[in-house]
């Protein structure tokens, strides 16, 4: 057990007695001393936790993303407000990726000491492993694994307004450190849902498990970026196309346009997926909405 804020180490011997199969689950526990190495081990580890805390830090200052940036990301958005916003990291893996490369190149950027600079990469979306392996010589290797870690790092981007467009990441890293010579670090990042926000909606309401939104009122229309969001795209299922029957209210079924010729409601379900700690987690939200019913 390892404080990197503190750079205390602690290490342990448990033992159980046993009969057959059955165990008595009170522990011996005996405090160790560690050696030379595993103190050389540690010694490593606070110095990497400490490098990529202070990069996390320095690159905060720096969260806007430039037009440029999503004109090459959002090429397959119709909409010139969508162009501009953050909600393709939700819908497209190859944003996803590309976002995420951008956050590691300005975090990397940031680390003062060139020797772990030149090994950080960012990771594949699918790596959700904390586990580290660092190593002083090829026999003396042990395994750190931060899952149950206290003070993660979070990393904001944003577009514009941050309280209309930002996105919230956990910052995590792992890899294969050898204190001595060569390193290999990976970035990744956990879409935090809680502080992001989309077109005015904080993220985790917008895409909540289960959870419904309501947008019949002509005068209460959202955005186009989330009007794309909830009615396009391979994340969306359609569950009614309502006809422009005329004459019914908003949220009747029977093409309630409520005085709006060429509109209709339509029913929609999302699936959003996202990389936490523990996997990769998924969502589905229903909407309600007013579209034109050549749609």
């Amino acid at each position: 057990m390892a404080n990197p804020i503190t750079k205390q180490a602690f290490k342990f011997r448990v033992q159980f007695s046993c009969s057959g199969s059955v165990c008595d689950y009170n522990a011996l526990i005996k405090d160790l001393t560690l050696t030379a190495e595993e103190q050389e081990l540690m010694q490593g580890f606070y110095t990497l936790h400490q490098t990529i805390r202070d990069a996390v830090y320095q690159a905060q200052a720096t969260t806007q993303l430039t037009n440029q940036t999503f004109v090459r990301l959002n090429t397959q958005s119709t909409s010139t407000e969508c162009s501009k916003s953050l909600i393709g990291y939700l819908t497209d893996t190859s944003v996803k990726a590309e976002l995420n490369k951008e956050m590691a190149d300005r975090i990397t950027a940031h680390v003062a000491d060139r020797s772990w600079r030149d090994y950080i990469t960012s990771a594949a979306i699918s790596q959700t492993s904390s586990e580290m392996n660092l190593s002083v010589t090829p026999g003396i290797t042990t395994k750190v694994d931060r899952t149950h870690e206290q003070n993660p790092l979070y990393h904001v981007i944003s577009v514009g307004d941050p309280w209309q467009n930002r996105l919230s990441f956990e910052v995590d890293y792992g890899g294969n450190i050898d204190v001595r010579g060569i390193k290999s670090i990976h970035l990744k990042f956990y879409l935090d849902r809680a502080g992001s926000i989309i077109g005015g909606h904080e993220l985790s309401t917008l895409t909540g498990d289960g959870g419904v939104y309501n947008y019949m009122d002509p005068n209460d229309m959202p955005s186009p970026c989330i009007m794309e969001f909830i009615s396009k795209g391979s994340h969306i299922t359609v569950v009614e196309n309502g006809s422009s029957g005329g004459g019914s209210s908003p949220g009747s079924g029977n093409g309630g346009t409520g005085g709006i010729e060429g509109m209709c409601p339509k029913t929609t379900k999302a699936t959003v997926c996202s990389t936490t700690k523990e996997g990769v987690s998924c969502t589905v939200t229903t909407y309600h909405f007013l579209a034109p019913c050549s749609e």
